[in-house]
């Protein structure tokens, strides 16, 4: 009768030592957890300012390409409706260079003769 409750006792001995690792082992990893969980959230914090920051800039640019669109409307209409003063220097019979730069924009000269 003795042996068998000394055979208990060590039974409860082991069962409680089991107990003890497990619960070590499970608020471990429950605290492993938690942290993880914790440096998501954070990053996801961080990516929906990003997205928030990309989304503003993404409205701003089409705001722009939107102005730029109507400038260049408004500029095609201009030169449309001016008629004789359109910037393309026929017409006007002068010799105007047009081209921005002080040579012809083909590359060859207008005079025809030999340089």
């Amino acid at each position: 009768m003795i042996q068998v409750l000394k055979d208990e006792e060590q039974q409860d001995i082991d069962q409680r030592d089991w107990c003890k690792e497990t619960t070590f082992v499970k608020e471990t990893e429950a605290s492993r957890y938690a942290y993880k969980i914790e440096k998501t959230e954070a990053r996801i914090t961080k990516l929906n300012e990003k997205k928030a920051e990309l989304e503003d800039a993404i409205v701003a640019t089409d705001a722009e390409i939107l102005a730029t669109q109507e400038e260049v409307a408004a500029m095609e209409a201009k030169g449309k409706g001016g008629g004789t003063n359109s910037g393309s220097g026929s017409g006007d019979g002068g010799d105007e260079d047009h081209s921005g730069g002080g040579s012809n924009a083909s590359g060859g000269d207008d005079d025809g003769g030999d340089d």
